[in-house]
């Protein structure tokens, strides 16, 4: 070996003459890479005239009679009138003047030390977490050296939409809250018990700045969940979820089937507008019947009444094996907690009113009953049509009508739609039923 492995120096061999001259050659060799500092790692023309011990890190793309062809990475030392030709190993470190900053070579560039690939502080950086920190604080603070404008901004960005930009927050290294842009351009917050599920807690559009809170929001003394109101402004066609204005019995009541066609079911009798008044429920809500002449009974979800003794369903498939001749009833079965009242979905509404359906906690509702000439009327909302649960206003015999404005809770889950149930309970004190009209004017959530 004539030459040391690291830096290429030339050994003094036995029996060599002038020795001085090799050994300067590795003087001038040790002179140029120790304490490496080069003038610039941007220049791309050679100097005209350059100082002695002058050192340039070249680019791939430099030029001039000694420059041209050298390799991107390699050092040109200046020494003894010439150009010097070196090429660094990987973990050489160099002082770069013109940017007051040093570099170190990786085997196929040099890195300058403003971009490490990793930085660790009191912690070590690992390829998930290429900066680690462990501070009791840590200052990010103005600028009032350069001086700078006295403002401080942390920018945290990410590629796309549907990517996250956030800062986590742990408790013994598992995570128990997340803020940030969470798979989307609106600002959330999200907690988790165990760093494994989340639950949304805040949510803040970016379009208007209007703020939502998914898990609800908690009374501080009692821990009972605290409501917000909807309101819905609207009438006949767009909120009154129950109208029927013919006169009949009170519910439970029923008819005979005629035929039975797809989704749609024809009456032996011109009596679908007991069951479903097209002019005001449709499109708001859908009311729920049974076939009583099935064992156990079957029910189905009337969504229209297109004719006077035609009813529309929601799914076909419930009424597939139901025949002419049966009977079909509204009003839930005896034997139901729920027995004599009817079931109403209230989906088709929040779909219109708002383009989405969702679990109400509760209603606003205005309740109006008729009485006839001689005989009280009485009607009543509830949210499971158990004993106990109504809330209704009574019409006495002679006077025109009654109504009330009442908050009822919502908690019964519709087996059709991803929204709670609500029941009326007709009450037939002995002159049947006359106008009768249950109108949502808001929703608790």
């Amino acid at each position: 070996m004539d030459t040391s492995p690291r830096l290429g120096l030339p050994f003094l061999l036995a029996n060599q003459a002038q020795k001085h001259v090799t050994l300067n050659e590795a003087l001038r060799r040790l002179d140029m890479l120790i304490q490496l500092a080069a003038r610039s790692a941007s220049t791309v023309s050679q100097p005209a005239a350059p100082a002695e011990g002058d050192i340039y890190l070249l680019g791939a793309d430099a030029t001039g009679t000694d420059w041209s062809g050298a390799a991107a990475g390699s050092i040109a030392a200046f020494a003894d009138g010439a150009w010097t030709l070196l090429e660094p190993e990987a973990g050489w470190r160099c002082h770069i003047e013109d940017e007051l900053v040093s570099a170190t070579y990786s085997g196929t560039d040099w890195v300058r030390d403003v971009e490490l690939p990793r930085l660790g502080i009191n912690s070590p950086p690992d390829e998930s977490n290429r900066l680690a920190v462990k501070s009791d604080a840590v200052l990010f603070s103005h600028d009032d050296v350069t001086p700078g404008s006295g403002d401080v901004r942390q920018a945290v960005n990410k590629a796309a939409e549907a990517n996250t930009a956030s800062l986590i927050f742990q408790s013994g290294y598992s995570a128990r809250a997340e803020l940030g842009l969470l798979g989307g351009d609106d600002f959330a917050v999200k907690v988790s018990s165990d760093g494994m599920t989340y639950a949304p807690a805040l949510q803040i559009s970016r379009a208007d700045g209007s703020v939502s809170f998914p898990g609800g929001q908690r009374h501080e003394t009692s821990g009972e969940m605290l409501r917000s109101i909807l309101p819905v402004a609207g009438g006949d066609g767009i909120s009154s979820v129950f109208r029927i204005d013919v006169a009949r019995s009170g519910a439970p009541r029923g008819a005979t089937i005629s035929a039975v066609s797809g989704a749609e079911i024809t009456l032996s009798s011109g009596d679908a507008a007991s069951f479903f008044e097209q002019g005001f429920m449709g499109g708001v809500s859908m009311v729920r019947i049974w076939n009583v002449s099935r064992s156990p009974e079957e029910a189905a979800w009337v969504t229209a009444a297109p004719g006077s003794n035609m009813l529309t369903v929601s799914d076909f498939a419930a009424i597939s094996a139901w025949l002419p001749g049966d009977t079909i009833q509204i009003g839930d079965p005896a034997g139901m907690s729920s027995a004599g009242t009817i079931a109403l979905d209230v989906s088709p509404m929040m779909q219109q009113l708002f383009g989405t359906v969702f679990r109400q906690a509760g209603l606003i509702l205005k309740v109006v009953t008729h009485a006839s000439s001689t005989a009280d009327t009485q009607l009543d909302v509830s949210p499971s049509g158990a004993s106990g649960s109504f809330l209704g206003v009574r019409s006495y015999g002679g006077e025109k009508s009654i109504s009330a404005q009442l908050i009822l809770l919502a908690s019964e889950p519709s087996p059709v739609s991803d929204t709670n149930l609500l029941y009326i309970r007709e009450v037939d004190l002995g002159g049947g039923m006359g106008i009768s009209v249950v109108t949502v004017t808001g929703f608790l959530v």
